[in-house]
Order: structure tokens, then sequence, then C-alpha cells
């Protein structure tokens, strides 16, 4: 997308990665994307093009890449976002700051095993979570026999 809306001049367009809102909780694998937030940006058919392209490109790549389920953050990531644009790596799930204080094993289980390709990896936003959140959090990760890396480190 983020190329797409360079060559069709659509600057007035932000691409970010989004927290998980819509899932995990469907039993087939789905991508959401959206279109800004009001009839001015949804009645765009430039924008309503990027999107389509981008969504089917990303359905059908066979590109191999390393998939993380990422914890922290605001809701629009612009961090999560620049790193997925510049490395190797997709998010199956984004689970923001927010939702820590409902945030149990069972829901991160569940992105986990909701996401498409196997052994995603756990990847924190350490700067985006709250000193006060981050123990709580480092605790509630130790159930998980998988890799837990911070996204500056990677």
């Amino acid at each position: 997308m983020f190329r797409e809306k360079k060559r069709l001049n659509l600057e007035r367009f932000q691409v970010s990665c989004e927290g998980t809102h819509h899932g995990p909780s469907l039993d087939v694998p789905a991508l959401f994307v959206e279109i800004g937030s009001s009839k001015q940006e949804w009645s765009s058919p430039e924008a309503a093009e990027i999107v389509a392209h981008a969504a089917m490109a990303a359905a059908t790549c066979k590109e191999k890449v390393e998939v993380a389920v990422a914890l922290g953050g605001s809701h629009c990531n612009s961090r999560l976002t620049n790193h997925s644009l510049n490395s190797p790596i997709a998010f199956g799930h984004i689970l923001p700051s927010y939702t820590f204080n409902r945030l149990t094993a069972n829901i991160v289980r569940h992105c986990i095993e909701r996401t498409l390709e196997s052994n995603p990896m756990l990847i924190l936003d350490w700067k985006g979570i709250d000193g006060k959140q981050r123990e709580g959090l480092v605790e509630l990760l130790r159930f998980f026999d998988i890799p837990v890396r911070r996204l500056a480190e990677y």
C-alpha cells in the first residue's frame, strides 16, 4: 500500500499497522484493511484500488518472512508500521497497550494459534509499554515457549 500510495499521489492517506480488533475470533484466515474513517475516504476509488491490490498481494505472497504477534504501543502504531516496511517481518496480530488491563494468557495464546503461519514470535514495542505494565506483561509471557523479543532488538 505504501508504494501504491506514492505512485497514485495519495499522500493525504496514512498507511499504518492497526491493533487487532476484528479477531482473532474468526475461524477462517482473514485480512482486514481499512480506508480512512469517514465517507470522504471510503468513497475514494483510488484508495479502494490500492487496498484491493495490497490485500491481494498480501494474500498471495509467497515470500518467506518472519511472523510475529506484537504487543504494546498505540492502536495505530508508527513504530510497528516503520518496522514492517523496512524489515522482512509480518505482524499477524497486534495487541496495543490499552488492551493490557484485559490481557490474559488465553488471549495471547489465541492470537498465536490464529496467526496463519506457524511458530510466530512475540515482539514487544517496549517503548510503547508503560513501565507499570512491563513487569506484568513479562510475567504473563513466560508461559509461552516461543521467542520474545523487543522491537528495537530485531
